[in-house]
């Protein structure tokens, strides 16, 4: 009893200080920014680059290569809001196009391959890479027709494994997570080369996320409609015509009103009352009742010491008791 007693009391203390009791839970936050960084393959920025497609990589929308010479990286910044990370999956959605381009001594290149809107996607420790992918060239297919003109949308690039799902309890930052080529590589550039078929290892991946404390919410402004005073109508500025109906005198109703009943509206005299019609509870009666038993019994003093003394006998005054 004097357990739960003190518990009360402590409860209403510290209501009553207005210190705000600890969270047991952590803030809520939100993904801030982040990065992903990726070669496809280490021998295609070489190829591309410094071999013999002697091409070029062109980047924009905030997309970069980056990276030393023979070793090359592709880039892109990630749109915070557009990515989710909750309950063991992941969405990271990252900005930016890259198109690699090589062969240019045919017209137009032999070899032209535009990627964007790239996303990591995980479920629990499973992960993949995807983009949108635009490929277009010459066929190096002798039994085809036509140059190439084909479009991937979110085509699997790679799968990796991570060690844990994602989660927002602190920063993500992910390096050299091996991938391994998926499907969506070997219909954009298995055509190319066998290298790049679903299966084979692919380059490693970087990727980084930061995460911020939700803003806490800001209380309504108040309306402005509501602190400006309202404007006085201007009806009411006008004084009320005078009503034509009420200078006109009142008719008398031809019918007047009858005199009541006396017999019906009179109250009933209480017979419980006694004829003199005095309350005996009043406050009036209560004080008087014992003033005149106290003057009473004084006189009866006074006549008993006349009498006694022969008084009213010398006065010649008799009383008949």
């Amino acid at each position: 009893m004097k357990v739960q007693t003190l518990a009360a009391l402590t409860v209403f203390a510290v209501a009553g200080t207005g210190i705000a009791a600890p969270q047991a839970f952590a803030a809520e936050k939100s993904i801030k920014d982040g990065s992903m960084t990726w070669g496809i393959r280490d021998s295609w920025m070489s190829y591309l680059l410094h071999g013999f497609a002697q091409g070029e990589v062109k980047t924009s929308e905030g997309a970069k290569l980056i990276g030393p010479e023979n070793n090359e990286e592709l880039q892109f910044l990630l749109n915070a809001g557009e990515s989710t990370i909750a309950n063991d999956q992941a969405t990271l959605k990252f900005d930016g196009t890259a198109q690699m381009v090589g062969h240019k001594s045919f017209n137009p290149p032999g070899l032209d391959v535009t990627m964007n809107d790239v996303t990591i996607k995980t479920q629990g420790t499973a992960g993949q890479i995807l983009a949108d992918m635009h490929v277009k060239g010459l066929n190096p297919n002798k039994e085809a027709q036509g140059p190439l003109d084909e479009k991937f949308d979110d085509a699997v690039l790679a799968t990796f494994t991570l060690s844990g799902p994602l989660t927002t309890a602190e920063n993500i930052n992910l390096q050299d997570v091996k991938t391994i080529h998926g499907k969506g590589s070997t219909d954009v550039f298995g055509k190319f080369s066998p290298k790049y078929a679903a299966g084979n290892e692919a380059a490693p991946v970087d990727f980084v996320v930061n995460f911020e404390d939700k803003p806490a919410s800001q209380p309504a402004e108040p309306s402005k409609e509501e602190s400006q005073p309202a404007a006085p109508s201007k009806e009411q500025s006008k004084p009320a015509a005078p009503s034509k109906e009420e200078s006109k005198p009142s008719v008398p109703s031809k019918e007047q009103p009858k005199p009541a009943d006396p017999s019906k509206e009179n109250p009933k005299p209480n017979l419980s009352s006694s004829s003199s019609n005095v309350d005996l509870n009043s406050d009036l009666f209560t004080k008087i009742i014992p003033s005149l038993a106290v003057i009473g019994g004084i006189g009866a003093a006074i006549l008993g010491l006349l009498q006694h003394a022969d008084v009213f006998k010398q006065l010649g005054i008799k009383f008949p008791f």
